[in-house]
């Protein structure tokens, strides 16, 4: 059975993202992981210049694996509101001590994880994501990772967007697509941003294009994937405009490298499109020996 996981920290936007998670869990016949990671502040490697009291480690597990329980029941209880649907996702609850990317490896030896659901934080932000560790999840994920946006509410998907830069590596990510898109018909738009006019490419771009187009035509047995060219020279300026001309449920995004995606996270164009424009971001790692099948 087809596993979610959902990093919490107890912050409200984590629980608006593990609402998110069981309704789509409901929706693609998945269970869920909630997972917690919490820190022991005097073991941080800052804990030498603090004077911190004496934290006892067990009491530490103890409050966080009770408030792990009380957010799974509130999730059951969600997943159980509709006694019609046809599938209630079972949620089960992991607790660790230490950084969240420093168990992920264990977590991942689960071979049933399809998908791993985060909240978004900005500045100001509570302990899940801070500094690098976003960057870091990312780099470690062997799975897609999903970002949901402070306080929205799930919808179904009926469009999913995928920024692709028309690398044939992306096939078996559109692939991975067509299987979540299946679930409620959804169509995905294959989102190519590049400076030059669609117009004026020069053929190598055409002939690139069409052989990508082609590739998805006879390696993927789904019928709603189209084309669409956005002219931008900035990748994240392309993604606000469609953001804001182009209705979309889901954008998807291949994590191609640290740098570039340290950049889009800290653009203020990304951060509309992510946050003001209340669109959930999946993304894929590069290079992943499979992904997924929703």
């Amino acid at each position: 059975m087809k596993k979610l996981v959902v990093f919490t920290d107890f912050s409200e936007r984590s629980e608006n993202a593990s609402e998110y998670a069981i309704h789509l869990a409901r929706a693609i016949h998945a269970n869920i992981i909630l997972y917690h990671a919490y820190l022991n502040p005097a073991a941080q490697p800052y804990a030498a210049q603090v004077a911190w009291p004496i934290v006892n480690t067990g009491e530490l597990e103890m409050t966080s694996r009770k408030e792990l329980a009380l957010n799974a029941s509130k999730l059951s209880k969600l997943a159980a509101a509709n006694p019609g649907a046809a599938f209630i996702p079972k949620i089960e609850t992991r607790c660790d001590e230490g950084n969240v990317t420093d168990h992920l490896e264990a977590l991942f030896a689960d071979r049933d994880i399809v998908l791993c659901i985060m909240a978004n934080h900005r500045k100001g932000f509570s302990s899940l994501i801070s500094g690098n560790h976003l960057n870091k999840m990312l780099g470690a994920s062997k799975v897609p990772v999903l970002v949901v946006p402070d306080k929205i509410t799930y919808k179904a998907i009926h469009k999913i967007a995928f920024a692709t830069d028309l690398n044939l590596e992306d096939i078996d990510i559109v692939q991975s697509l067509a299987t979540l898109a299946h679930h409620g018909d959804a169509s995905i738009m294959l989102a190519h941003i590049s400076a030059d006019p669609e117009h004026a490419q020069t053929k190598a771009k055409r002939d690139q294009v069409q052989q990508f187009l082609c590739e998805v035509s006879n390696k993927i047995n789904y019928p709603h994937i189209y084309y669409r060219h956005i002219q931008d020279a900035d990748v994240s300026a392309g993604l606000k405009w469609a953001s804001e001309h182009v209705a979309f449920d889901l954008l998807t995004m291949v994590h191609h490298q640290r740098s570039f995606l340290e950049g889009l996270f800290n653009s203020s164009h990304t951060k509309a499109t992510i946050t003001d424009a209340n669109t959930p971001m999946l993304i894929y790692p590069r290079g992943a020996a499979h992904f997924p099948i929703f």
